[in-house]
């Protein structure tokens, strides 16, 4: 067995990782984009945000309607939910979804699935290869 210098052997380490996982501006999350109309608080690129975070819809809508303790739905490309909500707050319950449920807490990637094995949920990342147990949407 030959010797390898460091610098060769992390030289071929970091040729066999996709070179996506190095850009750092590919995973920018949408400010949410609000309309209110009366009691009732519509986000207008709910669909957008959810396509950037690679989450289902319901599985988003989920812990907001969770967090804001109210009622809603999905309607095309817009959710809907009764009451009303500031941009910012609303803005606030997407960045924490984002680092509970989609960055990776070793490696900080977003290329993670969230995965229900018997009553747990595991987020398993896809670049690093972590599995972390997190707490059910």
């Amino acid at each position: 067995m030959g010797e390898y210098d460091y610098g060769y052997l992390l030289d071929r380490a970091r040729s066999s990782v996709p070179e996506k996982l190095f850009d750092k501006d590919r995973f920018n999350i949408p400010r949410v984009s609000t309309f209110t109309e009366g009691n009732k608080t519509f986000i207008l690129n709910f669909k957008e945000i959810c396509d950037v975070l690679n989450r289902e819809p319901s599985q988003l809508m989920k812990f907001l309607l969770r967090e804001l303790a109210t009622s809603g739905l999905v309607q095309g490309n817009r959710a809907i939910f009764q009451g009303s909500f500031p941009d910012n707050s609303l803005d606030d319950l997407v960045r924490r979804y984002t680092k509970e449920y989609v960055l990776c807490p070793l490696c900080g990637q977003p290329d993670t699935v969230l995965k229900k094995e018997g009553r747990v949920t595991i987020l398993t990342c896809e670049a690093c290869g972590a599995r972390n147990p997190v707490k059910g949407i």
